[in-house]
């Protein structure tokens, strides 16, 4: 949001810290600290583009739920190519 000056706001560092944390769940025991941070990173950089598009297309904040159900599955996914053997 910085990029768009536009101030922080803590509702919005709050749910980008819980969109990662969301993406990493599901592969927490099979990365490794670096690929956990990588899929984090992608969690909130998804969260950001995300939640920046559904404002444009004015939808409710009721159907920002289903970003952290995508962001779930999108990590999840993300396990096969950060998994250590």
């Amino acid at each position: 949001m910085y990029f768009r000056k536009q101030p922080v706001l803590l509702s919005a560092t709050v749910n980008g810290s819980i969109a990662r944390l969301v993406s990493i769940t599901a592969g927490a025991a099979y990365l490794s600290p670096l690929a956990a941070i990588a899929v984090g990173f992608t969690g909130g950089v998804f969260y950001l583009l995300a939640v920046n598009l559904l404002d444009r297309l004015q939808l409710d904040d009721v159907d920002r739920q289903s970003l952290f159900r995508v962001r779930y599955w999108l990590g999840s996914r993300q396990i096969a190519l950060w998994s250590i053997s």
